[in-house]
Formats: structure tokens, sequence, C-alpha cells
């Protein structure tokens, strides 16, 4: 599969701001070499502004419904495309296509789903199917999930984290280094890291139970 997914990147070209429709027809009918292309709009980097772009809201729209293609080649090239365009406009990812990671996650291909964590880290932003990836049982893809909770800062990813201390490392590595990143302290072992979640998680049911 890496082998077919680097042949698609070489046949992509680099676009810049002429209009490709074309490419994007070919994308939305599930044209692999299209879809790689049309994640390339806009090469090199475009400053995300408060106008719309409407050719990239275009590559967004072309590509997405491939997340869902039976083939797992198409949804590859698709996941590795919409991390390029929402890194490049995030205003469009945010304002358009929020979760577009998210089935991503959860795909049955161990690739995809590492890919769909690398995004959501490369993009500083979590979910609560971030969260889940972290307890993935593939490594590759539960150390990237940790790396992109603590990218993100999720203080919520907490418990996560902690049971993810419990794999052998990488994974409690990534574990490690993301709760150093989100709560700011160094902690001498994986013991003191999961008195110390337990300690923050039962403060926060107490104080939610007063609220309530």
């Amino acid at each position: 599969m890496r082998r077919a997914f680097v042949a698609l990147l070489c046949l992509s070209g680099c676009i810049n701001y002429c209009r490709f429709d074309a490419v994007l027809a070919r994308a939305r009918k599930g044209d692999r070499a299209a879809i790689a292309e049309a994640g390339e709009l806009g090469r090199p980097r475009i400053p995300s502004t408060a106008e719309r772009l409407p050719g990239i809201l275009e590559a967004f729209q072309a590509v997405a419904p491939n997340l869902s293609s039976t083939s797992a080649e198409t949804r590859l090239v698709a996941v590795e495309a919409l991390r390029h365009l929402s890194e490049r406009a995030k205003d469009i990812y945010r304002n358009d296509f929020p979760t577009v990671f998210e089935s991503s996650l959860t795909d049955p291909s161990a690739e995809i789903r590492w890919r769909a964590c690398w995004a959501k880290g490369r993009l500083a932003e979590t979910s609560a199917g971030l969260r889940a990836a972290a307890s993935d049982p593939e490594d590759l893809v539960a150390e990237a999930a940790c790396e992109a909770l603590g990218a993100s800062h999720d203080a919520g990813a907490l418990s996560a984290l902690a049971r993810a201390l419990d794999r052998a490392a990488p994974v409690s590595s990534a574990a490690t280094f993301a709760l150093v990143r989100i709560t700011g302290r160094e902690l001498p072992d994986a013991d003191a890291w999961r008195s110390y979640v337990a300690s923050r998680e039962a403060q926060r049911a107490s104080i939610a139970d007063v609220g309530s």
C-alpha cells in the first residue's frame, strides 16, 4: 500500500491558483491520482484568511466523500489529501469540515488510522475519537494518537493517556510526553502519573457533582 501511495503522489502536479475542474471531476469519481493532485492545491502553503478560497473549498468537497470508499487505497490517498488541504486552509477546515478525520480514526486500515491521528496532531486539535485512538491495538496508531493529544493540550485526555502508560514503548513514552505537555508537570514514573491523574479526575468529578 505504501508503494502505491508514493506512486500516486509522484503523479500529482504542483497546482497553484488556476481552475482545475477536470481534476476535481475525476476526484469526485474516486480517481486516486486526481485525489492526490487535488490535495496539492495551493502549494506552497496558502495563508488562511477571512475570505473564502473557492478552489480549496471545492477540493475539500470533491475529496472528502472518498473517505467512505470501499477501496483502502482510495481512502488512504483521500485522508492524506485532506490533511494537506486542512493545513493550508484551516479556516475552511474549521468552518466546513471540522469532523472530516473522525471516520478515519476507526478505519479498518491501521495506516489510515495512523494518518488520521497524525493529521489531528498537525492541526493541534482533539476529539473523543482521538482519545479513543490512544487505546488502538496497533502501537503505531496509539503512539500517534498520544502525540496528537499532547500537541492539542487536551486536558480531557488524561485518563486515556494514563491507560496508555501500560503499553510498551514507544506508546508509553509518547503518553508520558503528552502528559508532561498537557499538565506542565514532571513526575518520576508511571505509577506517579496514574495517581496524579486519578486524583485530578476525582477532583473534577467532585466539582461536577457540586454544580449539578
